[in-house]
């Protein structure tokens, strides 16, 4: 049977679950700023190429969005792309997928040398959209994509808000279930489409590393105008989102949040796993 997380979050980012590893050694870890250890002003170069996720591999993704605090690119048709970056020995490389698709979205944590090229790959995973009201807010688990990862969120009941404070009538959805195994990779193959390099703050404020066992990315928009939306203060959204075979069915497990501001995985709660019968043999 397959194996789903459930868990209750304050944040619509991406959510992800998993257990903490050992902590980084000694130094390792710290300097997150951008362009630690340059000097500021100077900037290299980051060259790479924007692929999606296949059964059989990967392809890269024309129109792909790169960005830095240096500036900004568009991968042309095969995915390809250069962009400045400050100097420094953890930069992150924000890549969305092209305007009006649904893909993950990833940060790149990259060293990046004054007036060298650094080469990198970002991959990312076609995802699933729906509209809701928010009056209701369930959004059932459903497939999402190809490699058969499940996502489903329930809302509060009129809890989603524009940027101004508004209450949002109707929620447009998109979901993007992580895999920890997709067309024969496991992890850590399979985790570069996860955002940053997986180090990690506990709730003890103390410094580890993730092993995932399941991860979704939301996110929620005004369907009235398209423009992004987010869970009211106070309020908390359910999600439901696909296990890792490895996942114990009625094990609690840690939860954790990407922020992107910091480069780093927050843990924020707990989720639960549970067998889904109706979704029969994995």
């Amino acid at each position: 049977m397959k194996r789903i997380i459930t868990i209750s979050l304050f944040a619509t980012a991406i959510a992800a679950f998993g257990t903490a590893c050992e902590s980084p050694s000694e130094g390792e870890g710290e300097g997150e700023g951008e362009g630690e250890g340059e000097g500021e002003g100077e900037t290299g170069t980051v060259h790479g190429v924007v692929v999606r996720t296949l059964s059989f591999g990967t392809i890269g993704i024309g129109g792909a969005l790169v960005s830095t605090a240096a500036g900004t690119a568009t991968a042309d048709e095969n995915g390809v792309f250069t962009v400045e970056a400050p100097a420094g020995s953890r930069v992150a490389v924000d890549v969305k997928g092209p305007t009006g698709e649904v893909f993950s979205s990833t940060q790149l944590i990259v060293d990046v040398q004054q007036n060298l090229t650094s080469d990198v790959v970002a991959e990312l995973i076609p995802g699933c959209t729906a509209v809701v009201s928010a009056a209701t807010g369930v959004i059932p688990p459903r497939s999402c994509s190809f490699i058969d990862g499940v996502a489903g969120v329930t809302l509060p009941p009129n809890g989603v808000v524009d940027i101004d404070g508004a209450v949002v009538t109707s929620v447009r959805v998109e979901m993007i279930p992580l895999p920890i195994v997709v067309g024969g990779r496991r992890a850590p193959d399979v985790m570069a489409t996860f955002p940053g390099d997986l180090l990690a703050i506990d709730d003890n404020d103390n410094d580890a590393f993730l092993e995932s066992l399941g991860a979704v990315e939301i996110r929620l928009f005004n369907d009235a105008n398209g423009k992004a939306a987010q869970l009211a203060p106070g309020r908390t959204a359910t999600l439901t989102f696909s296990a890792s075979p490895d996942a114990l069915d009625d094990d609690v497990i840690r939860a954790w949040f990407y922020d992107t501001d910091e480069q780093v995985w927050i843990e924020e709660g707990a989720g639960r796993v549970t067998v889904d019968a109706a979704s029969g043999t994995s």
